[in-house]
């Protein structure tokens, strides 16, 4: 079984397989006691959502569904497409590691203020105005740069 595989040190091996199967964007969120697959279907192969997979593959939740959310953003359920609520579930304090970051609307693991639209409006809005054109970024902000360093004990 691959999930057995062990290096020359009897370690176990641990590694993601990518795969690029017809059914979207997506990968689980941390390390799993198998295989990890993370998957970059058709019209997922854009640089930053290619990091935004790998984000959740190392650990990183959604910024959206981080436990302070609801001091930063609106979500507007009403215009999220039927079966894509899940996506804006919010997190536990005690899932999320935040690293005593403030909330970031320029986070790579942030989704575009209209992500799962059923309508074309919004389905999220900022509480500050700043925060609004800066959702869906394509990059990794400092923040998000700060926190994968901080959670793998990177010198920063």
């Amino acid at each position: 079984m691959e999930s057995d595989s062990k290096g020359l040190d009897g370690q176990m091996e641990l590694y993601i397989r990518v795969t690029n199967y017809q059914d979207g964007c997506f990968s689980s969120v941390g390390y799993w006691e198998e295989v990890q697959q993370l998957n970059i279907g058709p019209f997922c192969e854009y640089e930053g959502t290619v990091i935004h997979e790998f984000l959740h593959a190392i650990g990183f939740f959604h910024q959206q569904s981080s436990y302070e959310r609801d001091l930063f953003i609106d979500i507007i359920w009403e215009n999220i497409e039927e079966g894509k609520d899940h996506n804006f579930d919010k997190r536990k304090i005690r899932d999320v590691t935040n690293f005593r970051t403030l909330y970031d609307y320029s986070s790579i693991m942030h989704y575009g203020e209209s992500a799962f639209s059923k309508n074309g409006k919004p389905t999220m809005v900022a509480k500050f105005p700043e925060g609004q054109d800066q959702m869906g970024a394509r990059e990794m902000s400092p923040t998000d740069i700060y926190k994968i360093n901080r959670m793998y004990n990177c010198e920063i």
